[in-house]
């Protein structure tokens, strides 16, 4: 319906995963609403400055955005896992719908949308064993690119986390050497390199805050951790019986609620913009 597919467009591509079905996408596949999703939920975690780029004619600079090309080849790395995982594992999927196509449906759209953090689901992935829980949890702090509608940590952060180990490791070895950190042929400054560890750091930290205050409101483990990791990476659905797939928070407690939101406000601006409230700092200045 018209209502329905206005309300999908507008938070598949914000990768804000609100759906009008308490089925989410699962109540959609049938006219393949998932994998029109799909694409357009990769298509709002790309940078903006991509299709800037596109819209200028410099295709093959567009191409070479080393994010965009880190971010493709996770998500479909990660997407043929999952779809492996699920034939070598699971013969039925979805009330007796077992072709491939639906395994690989069902695999990619899930892992796009939990990467993303978009958000959606199209079945309970929580029913697929705990290699499959273990790897979703970890899949919501992945993220899209940074100047995307994606939340969570974000490609680029990774990417030059990664860099940064790399040159350490090779000072070790080579203790005399100079090495430079550089990021898409450009040189790194070194504020750059601090500001992204910083907020990988304060990221984890407002994590795992998050994770105890949950479990000590009386939330098990499984639901207060993933409860925690979808606020800060704004996902939305976390696993287990009350947060997963095919479950809501209206049973978390209202603390829980309390904590979830400024959790959920804290990912959402990116950390550094709200903790900076609370140094001396900002208000003497």
């Amino acid at each position: 319906g018209g209502f329905d597919s206005i309300a999908h467009a507008m938070t598949t591509i914000s990768t804000g995963g609100f759906s009008t079905s308490d089925q989410s996408l699962a109540a959609f596949i049938p006219y393949g609403a998932d994998m029109v999703c799909l694409v357009f939920m990769l298509a709002g975690a790309l940078p903006f400055g991509v299709y800037l780029l596109m819209v200028q004619g410099k295709f093959a600079k567009a191409a070479r955005n080393s994010q965009m090309q880190t971010f493709f080849i996770l998500a479909f790395s990660l997407s043929v896992m999952m779809a492996f995982y699920l034939q070598f594992h699971f013969t039925n999927l979805e009330g007796g719908q077992d072709s491939d196509n639906m395994v690989w449906r069902l695999a990619a759209f899930n892992v796009v949308s939990i990467m993303t953090g978009t958000g959606f689901t199209s079945t309970d992935y929580s029913l697929w064993g705990s290699f499959a829980v273990a790897v979703f949890f970890i899949f919501m702090f992945i993220g899209g690119c940074a100047g995307s509608t994606a939340c969570s940590v974000k490609i680029f952060r990774y990417q030059i986390a990664f860099k940064t180990l790399l040159v350490y490791l090779a000072k070790i070895t080579w203790r005399h050497s100079v090495i430079p950190l550089k990021y898409e042929g450009k040189p790194l400054d070194e504020n750059i390199v601090y500001s992204v560890m910083g907020f990988l750091v304060l990221f984890f930290l407002c994590f795992i805050v998050c994770a105890l205050c949950l479990s000590f409101l009386g939330l098990d483990t499984l639901t207060a951790w993933s409860g925690a990791g979808s606020a800060i990476a704004n996902v939305g659905p976390g696993l287990g019986d009350i947060i997963g797939p095919n479950g809501t928070y209206a049973a978390i407690p209202a603390a829980g609620k309390w904590v979830l939101s400024i959790t959920m406000l804290i990912g959402r601006l990116e950390i550094v913009t709200v903790l900076v409230l609370f140094t001396p700092a900002f208000w003497s200045a």
